[in-house]
């Protein structure tokens, strides 16, 4: 499911590289899970580094 959502969402390349080299199952489902956060807030990648 985590792999499967990690393909299908709307994310920027880098994003999706990001998840692509998360190093573990539990790090990826980390990472998406912020990354679904920051969409659903109407944010970006480039609001979370500020």
């Amino acid at each position: 499911m985590i792999n499967s959502l990690s393909m299908l969402c709307p994310f920027e390349p880098e994003d999706k590289q990001a998840l692509l080299e998360a190093p573990s199952l539990l790090t990826r489902r980390e990472t998406l899970m912020t990354l679904i956060e920051f969409a659903m807030r109407g944010g970006g990648a480039e609001d979370a580094l500020q």
